[in-house]
């Protein structure tokens, strides 16, 4: 708040806030200032109504004829939040980290509360969340769990636990999707000799987990089946037989099936049959 003066006022000022002409608060004995003018800065209680408009009046401390009012109201408002991220069409897949980020306007306090929704109704709440400093804040969970049901209605609402009404929800849904194998070989139409090594190779998306399931079939029928095997380092992975057995019977209706040893639906089987031959 400030103010200037001319004259001789006297050395204070009263100032009362008022709202809709009602005093609210008389701020007795403050220093009228120097040279003209003055000011003086309150902290605005968390209890104070953001409805109705509000004006201050300053008035001499020792000759009440001298005061003067705000030409016209002034707002209290609430601090704001924005959501940043997520706030519509992002795909985060189970195991991958899940980033949350927002802005904030005014105080909302030291920590917001975040909840993750799906189609509106409350899955998770994260509460005491650092609000961040400078206007913005982040916080991202390590990992989405394995169990977390697949959808694309997702959305994250933060709250002020000190505001109720300084809240905001992401402005569209996010989808949370399953993690991704894709058999690249053998993937249809590889000829290999018993005897011989087969080489097996993949790609992912995502975080399937540390290691993979793989099952060889036979005109769909799984022959045989090799677990625990590592998944591979930044996309890819593989694995090689070092020898087909003698014992393996010719056919050209052979394929492989990658599936992930923590999620059941993060699976691929080769596009085509490849063919076991003789030496």
């Amino acid at each position: 708040m400030s103010w200037s003066y001319s004259g001789n006022p006297g050395s204070a000022v009263n100032i009362e806030v008022l709202r809709e002409e009602t005093i609210l608060k008389v701020i007795p004995g403050i220093p009228i200032g120097s040279g003209g003018l003055g000011s003086f800065s309150v902290t605005i209680p968390d209890s104070t109504s953001y409805v109705g408009y509000y004006r201050i009046r300053v008035t001499s401390a020792s000759n009440p004829t001298y005061s003067d009012t705000s030409n016209g109201p002034f707002t209290i408002v609430s601090p704001t939040l924005t959501v940043t991220m997520p706030n519509g069409g992002e795909n985060f897949p189970l195991g991958s980290p899940l980033p949350m980020s927002w802005t904030y306007k005014g105080n909302p306090g030291a920590t917001v509360n975040i909840e993750v929704l799906r189609s509106g109704a409350l899955l998770k709440t994260l509460t005491g969340i650092p609000t961040g400093a400078g206007g913005s804040g982040s916080y991202s969970v390590p990992m989405i769990p394995y169990g977390t049901p697949l959808g694309s209605d997702y959305t994250i609402r933060i709250t002020s636990p000190t505001y109720a009404s300084c809240t905001d929800t992401s402005n569209g849904p996010f989808t949370i999707s399953g993690p991704t194998i894709t058999v690249t070989a053998p993937n249809g139409g590889e000829t290999y000799h018993v005897g011989s090594p087969l080489p097996m190779s993949w790609t992912y998306k995502g975080n399937p987990g540390a290691t993979v399931n793989i099952e060889v079939l036979r005109s769909g029928a799984v022959l045989k089946t090799l677990t625990g095997i590592p998944t591979g380092s930044g996309g890819s992975g593989s694995y090689n037989v070092s020898m087909i057995p003698y014992s393996t019977p010719l056919a050209s209706d052979y394929q492989i099936r990658v599936t992930s040893s923590s999620v059941g639906s993060c699976t691929d089987t080769s596009n085509g049959y490849f063919t076991i031959a003789p030496l």
